[in-house]
């Protein structure tokens, strides 16, 4: 049997893939309020790829094959079946009975996700056991139940906006700061992941970072790395336990 490699990281790169496996449950859970709900244009719209290169290869998959991209995906699954459901509401036209119409309950257990190495992508596996009930004649309703399992496979993407002033420049170092979980990360990496995301110059970026530095909306210190290099990283102010006056350090 092949041994298992062991890879070695830091507190804060594990507290990291533990938030994304947390998110992508709660990514997948949303998803189960939405299809219930009947939001499936929002659903798509929510939660599903942004960036064109991933919305042309996102896939839908039933039991009968795949539908590809996702002007594909919503017409399946957004008029496809908005359509069906107003035809069987127009069967029932006579049936005098509030919230006539389908009921589908798909609750989701048994989360098993598995995030690369890289922590860009994941897949993921869930059980379900839910219920599927569909307006019949004469008020009734044909329900079943309806065990599946389901499977999923995830992308983390940045958000998709173009820097068009200093200020959203100064924005986006923020917002990268407040989703990096501890509030803090590399200068480099800060840097880095700004200017990809929105797509400002290297003069717009350090002039935001300058800014924000001067006016103590965020602070720069040094860090001991591994081989007793020094590096810079950036972070957000901390909060006193005793006021609400900003520390900083």
């Amino acid at each position: 049997m092949a041994k298992k490699k062991i890879v070695s990281r830091s507190n804060e790169e594990r507290i990291i893939r533990v938030w994304d496996i947390e998110q992508i449950k709660d990514l997948m859970s949303r998803r189960t309020v939405y299809e219930t709900n009947g939001q499936r244009e929002e659903e798509l719209r929510d939660l599903w790829v942004q960036l064109p290169e991933n919305q042309k290869t996102a896939s839908f998959g039933r039991n009968w094959g795949y539908y590809v991209g996702m002007d594909e995906i919503k017409r399946y699954y957004v008029t496809q079946y908005n359509e069906q459901v107003q035809a069987e509401i127009a069967k029932l036209s006579d049936v005098d009975v509030p919230g006539t119409g389908r009921f589908l309950f798909h609750p989701l257990s048994t989360p098993n996700v598995n995030l690369a190495e890289d922590g860009k992508t994941a897949q993921g596996t869930w059980y379900s056991i839910g219920a599927d009930c569909y307006p019949a004649e004469n008020g009734k309703a044909d329900c079943n139940w309806n065990c599946q399992k389901i499977c999923a496979d995830f992308i983390k993407e940045p958000r998709v906006r173009q820097a068009q002033t200093k200020e959203d420049t100064r924005d986006a170092i923020l917002n990268v700061l407040a989703e990096s979980r501890l509030g803090s990360m590399a200068s480099p990496q800060l840097k880095s992941e700004v200017m990809r995301e929105i797509g400002c110059s290297e003069g717009t970026y350090n002039r935001a970072y300058g800014e924000l530095v001067k006016s103590h909306t965020i602070a720069k210190y040094q860090l001991n790395q591994k081989g007793g290099v020094r590096g810079w990283f950036t972070r957000l102010p901390y909060r006193s336990e005793t006021d609400d006056k900003v520390t900083y350090i």
